[in-house]
């Protein structure tokens, strides 16, 4: 496989078993101590899509034995954070289909944090853009594609 086709896969994967997540780890009304953190997740039953993803972009592999009831693992989990999920993202976003607009949007916000200077207090309003960005980005998985989608798109192609 040539080094487009091997990201071409794994964007595949990306959009149909991964996760593009903005998270928010503190208070919403403490600005000194609000952190915010893009993530870059693909969690399956099998390990080879995810070893694939570690080999080309680094980044962390767990397996988890179980992920709740009714769910027996093994399970294989790949995760990239923040610059390095920007990285991952940069590389598959010509690719990407079902999760082009996330990755979009969290190249954005990845963008407009790195103008704030670490270490500094948000300002109200920059804490209050950052959590449109993290609300936006959690509306994409809320998406209801009518059942007549696939039948309506099928000429279009």
């Amino acid at each position: 496989m040539t080094s487009s086709e091997i990201l071409a896969y794994l964007a595949g994967i990306l959009d149909g078993e991964g996760c593009i997540g903005l998270y928010n780890s503190r208070s919403r009304t403490d600005t000194r101590s609000t952190h915010f953190q893009l993530v870059v997740r693909v969690t399956q039953k099998s390990p080879q899509a995810v070893e694939l993803l570690n080999q080309v972009f680094g980044g962390n592999m767990h397996t988890y034995t179980d992920v709740g009831p009714n769910k027996p693992g093994p399970y294989f989990s790949w995760r990239v954070t923040n610059n390095q999920a920007v990285g991952v993202l940069e590389k598959l976003q010509p690719y990407l289909r079902e999760k082009r607009a996330q990755c979009d949007l969290a190249l954005e916000f990845q963008a407009r944090r790195r103008e704030h200077k670490r270490g500094t207090r948000l300002t109200a309003e920059e804490l209050e853009i950052r959590l449109q960005y993290v609300d936006k980005l959690k509306q994409f998985k809320h998406v209801k594609w009518p059942l007549t989608y696939f039948t309506a798109t099928q000429g279009e192609q």
